[in-house]
């Protein structure tokens, strides 16, 4: 599926988006190094051969990197360009710009309890791994899981981790080398599902109204074509924003969002290429506009995003390992720039599959889960129905994204792979994890892992 390929190769080049290559690709590096050495705890050589070589076909070899592991911070020139990457605890890393680095070291967040999990209590209450569940075939998921793990010779699939959530209980999860239950990992764009739940709940706080314009101040002038945009265009990318370069099926403006110090503001102050409401386009800058909007709502600075995205979210469903970065001027970067780990990523996608309710607690009304559903009427380039921040497997106006799974299926998706796959009919939530180069193939082959699965599963 060609369509769903956006690759870092196109840093390569000047883009269409303005953006310059040795900036984007020294701000990529050393964000991507920082993140996976200090948040992950990866090797840097495991970061080069899994992520930044492939991802630039090698042109970051010619980039100067320096690791400070007593600082935790990380700085890459390339070419003309030198960018600086520092870690914060609870926050991840961000680049250095206009504020300092000094500046950046002096933001603060609130101490928050974190969820005790027994450690031998199994999943999802507990630290404890997979539990037993009659009638499911674990040797039957393993060698299906096998080729999800094997290396091609024409890309490379990296998978990091595996995982199957079934009536509720965790019945298998593996990993690759280098990884364990507890390395966070990038969700990339699958990060958008999140943004779109956090905006669900805060409208049902009755604090934002998702169809009423957005109050952004770039549009804020009733002259200004834009002010009419509403919230839920920018979730569901028909906000008309952005490039013009449409019949691109890659996210057009990532790579200068990448680099920029104020991503949501670089984006707002694009253009419109369409009315709102009446085309759609994939464009990450549209939930990076929408995540500043959700901070402002609750009160404008990180710390008030972050309370609320933790107490009200994550740790009522017991994830302890979720971090948003924030960009340099602030803003938590929700549309692209989550992570946690492939067990807490299970317990959101268990979350969806309970319809919002969790341990007697409904944390998503129902109905914003439904409506997070509805397909957008509008053609796109990828040929796969796109609701609210979210891929329903329906057929509206593309394809079902998984064939061979039922119609209330849904799927968050991000770069190079990342998937927690949701079936409530089944009780079924598949997470999968990692680097693949080439998103076409690794989605045939996880395609090829659910046919494998579901054999794997009680024929009821």
């Amino acid at each position: 599926m060609k369509a769903l390929k956006i690759s870092c190769i196109c840093m390569l080049s000047v883009t269409a988006s303005g953006c310059k290559l040795a900036d984007t690709m020294a701000s990529y590096a050393a964000s991507t190094m920082c993140t996976k050495v200090f948040l992950s705890g990866l090797s840097e050589q495991h970061v080069m051969e899994t992520d930044l070589i492939p991802a630039s076909k090698g042109a970051v070899k010619a980039a100067l990197f320096n690791v400070d592991y007593a600082d935790q911070t990380v700085q890459v020139q390339f070419l003309d360009s030198k960018r600086k990457a520092i870690y914060r605890d609870q926050l991840g890393c961000t680049l250095v710009g206009d504020v300092t680095e000094a500046e950046l070291r002096q933001q603060t967040l609130p101490q928050l309890e974190s969820p005790e999990l027994d450690a031998n209590q199994v999943w999802p209450a507990g630290r404890a791994g997979v539990s037993y569940v009659s009638g499911v075939e674990l040797d039957q998921i393993d060698l299906a899981a096998q080729g999800l793990f094997e290396d091609k010779s024409t890309y490379e699939i990296n998978t990091s981790s595996v995982l199957v959530s079934y009536k509720g209980k965790l019945v298998y999860e593996r990993y690759a080398d280098d990884y364990s239950p507890e390395t966070p990992v990038a969700l990339f764009s699958a990060s958008k599902t999140i943004t779109a739940v956090l905006s669900g709940m805060i409208q049902d706080d009755g604090v934002l109204d998702l169809n009423q314009p957005a109050n952004v101040a770039e549009w804020n002038n009733s002259n200004d074509p834009r002010s009419v945009i509403t919230p839920m265009q920018l979730l569901t990318m028909t906000s008309g924003l952005g490039s013009d370069k449409t019949d691109q099926k890659i996210d057009p403006d990532v790579f200068e969002l990448v680099a920029s110090d104020d991503m949501a503001s670089t984006f707002a102050n694009k253009k419109l290429y369409a009315q709102p409401g009446t085309a759609w386009h994939y464009n990450t800058g549209n939930t990076l506009v929408q995540t500043r909007l959700l901070q402002e709502t609750l009160g404008g600075n990180l710390s008030d995003f972050y309370q609320y995205m933790q107490t009200r979210l994550f740790h009522k469903i017991n994830v302890t390992s979720a971090v948003v970065q924030p960009d340099n001027s602030g803003n938590m970067a929700l549309g692209a720039f989550a992570f946690m780990t492939p067990r807490d990523m299970a317990r959101f996608g268990l979350l969806l599959e309970q319809g919002g309710h969790w341990d007697g607690e409904q944390i998503i009304s129902a109905h914003w889960l439904e409506t997070m559903l509805e397909a957008v009427n509008l053609p796109n380039p990828w040929n796969r129905d796109y609701g609210v921040g979210i891929f329903p497997n329906t057929q509206k106006v593309g394809e079902a994204f998984w064939p061979m799974l039922p119609a209330d299926t849904m799927s968050a998706l991000g770069l190079r792979g990342q998937l927690i796959i949701v079936v409530p009919s089944l009780d079924l939530v598949v997470v999968r994890t990692g680097d693949a180069h080439d998103e076409q193939e690794i989605l045939v082959d996880i395609g090829r892992f659910i046919y494998g699965l579901l054999e794997a599963l009680p024929q009821e």
